[in-house]
């Protein structure tokens, strides 16, 4: 561990015997007291940026790394991962590679995101795919025929999916087996209704089980039209699904 007494000259609060958090709370947290970490990011406006669906770092990381943990806990684990993700800029980043340190993904390995169906929603350091050219747009190509290996994602995120049903979309194929498909979208886009009105059955018949279901991310809450009008946040809802494991 780093000694907590010595200073460093490209940072004046240092100079102090020790400035708890970097007298940076929102960002850092200091769980022992004597150095601070990168925290899951800063907290959004209303405050609720860990709720029980969440897991600290510290809790998450034992659980990836405990072969007694319960299917259950990993999920938890694995959804406060994707959260995570969302917020690179915010402390996030640092926090997914904690966790993947003590995981059992292999160290040499990036987590990959893919926002499907991504329009005017481009998502910084996903692979941003539509099926037309726009802003932010990394791969041109059909939903149900993407252009990528089995398994190669470890979530997608689909924010006001069209022209489209994600149950029987190519994502199934190209995430891997426990990995996160987050969609995003209200009552009125019928391609988001189908998936979110879904019996658990129905998900499992897709080859999918149910993660969350309600509120959006905050990071999720800007969504627009085909016509490029944006959505009221109001009427946006979440489902988060995973994929199962089959033997």
């Amino acid at each position: 561990m780093e000694d907590t007494y010595k200073g460093q000259v490209d940072n004046p609060l240092s100079l102090n015997r020790y400035t708890y958090t970097h007298n940076n709370p929102l960002r850092f947290v200091d769980p022992s007291g004597h150095a601070p970490e990168q925290g899951l990011g800063v907290a959004p406006s209303n405050g609720n940026w860990k709720d029980s669906r969440d897991l600290t770092p510290s809790e998450a990381m034992w659980v990836l790394s405990n072969p007694e943990s319960t299917d259950k806990q990993i999920v938890q684990a694995l959804y406060g991962m994707g959260r995570s993700i969302f917020a690179p800029d915010k402390g996030g980043a640092s926090t997914l590679s904690s966790i993947m340190k003590y995981s059992r993904v292999p160290s040499t390995s990036t987590f990959k995101l893919l926002n499907l169906a991504s329009g005017n929603n481009p998502i910084v350091g996903a692979i941003n795919v539509d099926i037309k050219a726009g802003k932010g747009v990394n791969v041109i190509a059909d939903a149900n025929k993407l252009p990528f290996q089995n398994s190669s994602f470890d979530a997608i995120v689909s924010v006001s999916p069209f022209g489209f049903d994600p149950l029987t979309s190519d994502a199934f194929r190209v995430l891997k087996e426990g990995g996160t498909f987050t969609i995003v979208g209200n009552y009125g886009n019928k391609d988001f209704k189908k998936v979110f009105n879904a019996t658990e059955q129905e998900l499992r018949n897709a080859g999918f089980g149910l993660m969350y279901k309600g509120k959006p991310a905050d990071d999720l809450l800007t969504s627009f039209t085909t016509s490029g009008k944006a959505i009221n946040p109001e009427t946006l809802k979440q489902i988060t699904l995973y994929k199962l494991h089959f033997d």
